[in-house]
């Protein structure tokens, strides 16, 4: 299996399907106000599932052409204040076995953001490797 860790923006990616992790602010916040196509389309679709980002939760959804990627895997990181390496590092671990439960031969992951966490970026990147 191929895994690659990306640091670009959505629509820059290219690949079967990009792990996105996100946490419960920054998802609520994007629910509240979707800014883009895609935000709307995961408001539409998570609304009804009640996808809410908690840590370890898992959706995988179709792009519907609004990205390169044709799917993306969100994954909850659950509350910032709450994050930790070994948190990081299982999600990854989650998202890995997700990604091969669907037969996808490959992934790009993102990195979360380490704003407003006490976990550097360097933390985050070894963290998601150690996890893939």
């Amino acid at each position: 299996m191929k895994a690659e860790i990306a640091n670009k923006k959505l629509d820059e990616i290219q690949d079967k399907i990009i792990v996105l992790p996100i946490y419960e602010e920054d998802f609520a916040e994007k629910i509240k106000s979707p800014k883009t196509k895609l935000d709307s389309l995961v408001k539409e679709i998570l609304s009804e599932t009640g996808f809410k980002a908690e840590y370890k939760q898992i959706y995988i959804l179709n792009t519907s052409g609004e990205l390169k990627s044709k799917r993306v895997l969100l994954a909850g990181l659950g509350k910032k204040a709450e994050i930790s390496v070994e948190k990081i590092r299982k999600l990854y671990g989650s998202c890995l076995k997700a990604v091969k439960q669907e037969k996808i031969s490959g992934f790009t992951a993102a990195l979360p953001s380490a704003e407003k966490t006490t976990i550097s970026k360097e933390e985050i990147l070894t963290a998601a490797i150690e996890g893939i």
